[in-house]
């Protein structure tokens, strides 16, 4: 699972990197590029998505982790659709970026979820 994660954070930085580039030199294929690699990047990021579906049966948003692969993932769909409804070029050298951004922080939170303080373990709680 760490190497499908690996190869989604890839994508995304090499979509962004195609981005910048497309924001400085103005040439259409490395828009078409970094569009093809944020959706290869979406892909797998589905398939992590759809495995932690499986494997919980609900959906992945019990920690910190989860929420924010989550919210990356629907970042890169609505701009995903935007883009193919609207091809608004431009709006892929924001997204891209803080696609990748919330995945480096992904990569470096812990998969295990963190244990309950003794204080959330009240009689006065319930």
């Amino acid at each position: 699972m760490d190497s499908i994660n690996a190869v989604t954070l890839f994508s995304y930085m090499l979509s962004t990197t195609g981005y910048i580039l497309y924001l400085f030199l103005q040439k259409a294929y490395l828009q078409r590029i970094g569009y093809a690699l944020l959706f290869v990047g979406f892909l797998f990021h589905t398939t992590i998505i759809g495995y932690g579906f499986v494997e919980s049966g609900q959906i992945p948003v019990a920690n910190l982790r989860e929420t924010l692969c989550m919210a990356g993932w629907a970042v890169a769909g609505v701009f995903l659709f935007i883009q193919y409804r609207f091809n608004i070029k431009i709006l892929g050298i924001y997204t891209a970026p803080f696609i990748a951004f919330i995945m480096v922080i992904v990569a470096q939170l812990p998969d295990e979820p963190t244990q309950a303080k003794t204080i959330f373990k009240s009689f006065w709680l319930i």
